[in-house]
């Protein structure tokens, strides 16, 4: 049985994300798995309506969208990560498909 290899991508995405949750991938003590709430601003049109009134918008709440990723990150600096917080980041992904 073989596999064949689709044609891959990959993508970077920087702003602002909070992140929560660090714990040591467990075959490298300096390897850190994130949870990761990164905010994506957009226009005013574009943002989602709920229910719920908000005084300071007409009567209606708006939620910007947001992306929930597992980020890993190589602490080379032992840096601490107890509180959680927002940070300015950059995160690249690649994407292999084995089918």
């Amino acid at each position: 049985m073989s596999s064949q290899v689709t044609p891959s991508g990959s993508a970077s995405i920087s702003g602002i994300a909070v992140l929560e949750n660090p714990r040591q991938q467990n075959d490298s003590p300096k390897t850190l798995l994130f949870d990761a709430h990164l905010f994506c601003p957009v226009n005013t049109a574009l943002k989602i309506d709920a229910d719920n009134e908000d005084e300071d918008d007409g009567g209606k709440k708006s939620h910007t969208p947001g992306i929930l990723a597992s980020l890993r990150y190589f602490n080379s600096q032992d840096l601490s990560f107890d509180e959680v917080d927002a940070y300015f980041i950059t995160a690249n992904a690649s994407l292999h498909l084995i089918v």
